[in-house]
């Protein structure tokens, strides 16, 4: 990579070193920049932004309609002002909301009848209309509307993104343009990019890894990048043979969705010539990592990063092959293991990430409440619990605020969600806390299951309990069709609870024989709820303690030696009931039925049968 400081002065040094070589190139092949060419589009976007009067430390907006030119935008204005991209498929709600924090004093489009431009002339704000060029050059003209002169200011060249926290206000990151140089350098020189590679972008470009890895790390080495244009694994694959790419980044979600596709066109798979493959954002599965580098015959890469960060923090390397679940050696001194206290940790203990760097914000835009909160003695703290291993590789566990507490325990939702996409037939899975009255949180899950598979969920849950310890297990085990997802890929955990919660505790369905009945009854009694034929007793608010009592009183009721465990596996008064039908040939069915027959004041029958 070009070693200067700069954004700008590294793309207008290869337009001197790379010439008319194709920087950008679009899906269809009808678009395509030089690196001299954008480096001449860069310094007549200073001229007009000049001319319309937007200040170098005013703060513009822009959308695009095709992710090219969005990628053009990004690089022609963030060149010489600091640019917020408005996400392509944002709600006119999320516009507006956005608009409203990150208060432009513009929006630059490239469709003056866009959504982002409705919402910018909604709230008073100018709307410049950037007008794709036969040349491959985009006119910038003043559309309408006036320049805000209560915008927000933001010294320095560069991006504002959001953060993508799932409850309150998103927190705004400013990254200048020496910051944007290192972080893409650091992806640069962990994948030894060249100008001899080609990368297929399939990334959102209004997202960190789209714009940093996807898009400035290759650029800046003076490799071409193709932009996909969508989501579309076929189309990645496609492109990736058409232009011989030699690698691509993606989150775990895309990176299943090639594999899927590469399975069912293995002649297309096998005509790409991947020399690696990067993954990034989330935990990649083992199952679907081990399915790529078989497909494609080559490394998958997986690296730790974050938006404040500029990016990746610590990556594995291509070249050396490291374990599932470990991202690489970080930099010198950039990254420790503390308590949640800030007081750091030793080699081997799990605890909060926490990180410094060149790379790394030293304060959110506004918002000295997030900066105390996160910011300690000149370290950011991630939010993300880990540990450094003895050979000074680091080891992810999960988010702080993903982890689940059940009962004392802190349970990893990526441990469950290893051990469920370990199964025959799922494709997809997510694990999830949920509230629980007494435990603080249960485990929940949502699977995706091949239309195929001989399996359901309560054969996946029992087979979890031979595999994972038995309060690690889901309470429940959704089928879903699809795992919801947010814009970038990423899956929506803290918002499964509220997504799934009537699918969580369904509606109330009577028991359906004596045995069901019996059991019903001793739910209720114990949970002091109604409790239906498939209500789950521990997500109805049950625990191991009264799990026993029940089992217990069922005992004593039956004469049976039934194991408090066996509640574990068959929690539902349905689940339960049809495995003590079972027991000694079906009489303690009969006995059921004999004792709910029986007067209220009857005694256990002595004689009867034990299990």
């Amino acid at each position: 990579m070009n070693d200067t400081g700069d954004v700008l002065r590294a793309l207008h040094a290869l337009a001197q070193s790379a010439g008319p070589r194709i920087a950008l190139r679009d899906a269809t092949g009808s678009l395509s920049l030089g690196f001299a060419q954008l480096s001449a589009q860069i310094s007549d976007a200073g001229d007009r932004l000049a001319a319309l009067g937007i200040a170098h430390d005013a703060v513009i907006a822009y959308s695009a309609t095709s992710d090219f030119h969005a990628a053009q935008l990004f690089l022609l204005l963030g060149a010489h002002t600091a640019v917020f991209p408005i996400p392509a498929h944002a709600t006119d709600a999320e516009l507006d909301g956005l608009l409203r924090l990150v208060n432009p004093a513009a929006v630059v489009t490239t469709d003056t009848a866009s959504a982002g431009a409705r919402a910018a002339a909604a709230r008073g704000r100018a709307v410049v209309h950037a007008d794709p060029q036969p040349d491959g050059s985009l006119r910038f003209d003043h559309a309408s509307g006036e320049l805000a002169t209560d915008n927000r200011r933001i010294a320095g060249r560069g991006v504002v993104l959001t953060t993508s926290g799932t409850t309150g206000t998103p927190k705004m990151v400013a990254l200048n343009a020496a910051r944007l140089a290192g972080g893409a350098r650091n992806v640069a020189t962990t994948l030894a990019l060249a100008p001899t590679d080609t990368s297929i972008e399939i990334m959102p470009l209004h997202h960190i890894h789209g714009l940093v890895a996807g898009l400035l790390a290759p650029l800046l080495s003076g490799a071409e990048v193709v932009i996909a244009g969508s989501r579309d694994p076929h189309r990645l694959l496609d492109l990736a043979v058409r232009h011989g790419a030699s690698w691509y980044t993606a989150v775990p979600t895309l990176h299943r969705a090639v594999l899927q596709a590469a399975r069912k066109q293995p002649d297309l798979a096998a005509a790409c010539r991947f020399r690696l493959i990067r993954s990034s954002s989330s935990a990649m599965p083992n199952e679907v990592r081990a399915g790529l580098a078989q497909t494609f015959g080559c490394p998958v890469v997986e690296a730790y990063g974050m938006t404040e960060a500029t990016h990746q923090m610590s990556s594995q390397s291509p070249a050396a092959p490291a374990s599932h679940g470990n991202v690489g050696i970080p930099p010198s001194g950039t990254l420790r293991i503390q308590t949640a206290d800030g007081a750091p940790l030793e080699q081997g203990d799990t605890g909060e990430v926490a990180v410094r760097s060149d790379t790394v914000i030293d304060g959110y835009v506004d918002n000295p409440a997030a900066d105390a909160a996160s910011f300690v003695d000149g370290w950011m703290r991630t939010g993300d619990i880990g540990r450094l291993n003895p050979d000074g590789t680091l080891t992810l566990v999960g988010r702080a605020k993903e982890m689940i507490k059940r009962g004392g325990a802190q349970i990893s939702p990526i441990e469950v969600e290893e051990a469920l996409l370990a199964q025959p037939g799922v494709t997809d899975a997510i694990a999830f806390g949920v509230p629980h009255p007494t435990l603080e949180q249960d485990v929940a899950a949502a699977v995706v299951i091949a239309p195929d598979a001989a399996c359901d969920p309560r054969q996946l849950r029992a087979r979890l309990l031979d595999v994972i310890s038995d309060y690690k297990v889901p309470s429940r085990i959704l089928l879903l069709d699809e795992i919801p997802k947010g814009p970038t890929g990423k899956p929506r955990r803290l918002d499964m609870h509220h997504l799934v919660g009537d699918a969580l505790h369904g509606g109330f369905e009577p028991p359906l024989s004596p045995t069901e009945d019996l059991l019903s009854a001793l739910f209720e009694e114990v949970l002091e709820t109604p409790a239906g034929r498939h209500d789950d007793f521990f997500l109805a608010g049950g625990d191991s303690l009264s799990g026993t009592g029940l089992i217990t009183q069922l005992n004593m009721l039956l004469g049976t030696a039934i194991s408090p465990e066996m509640l574990f596996r068959y929690a539902t008064p349905a689940e339960l009931a049809s495995h003590i039908e079972t027991i000694d040939g079906g009489r303690i069915r009969d006995r059921i039925e004999a004792l709910m027959d029986a007067p209220p004041d009857a005694p256990p029958d002595p004689s009867a049968p034990r299990a």
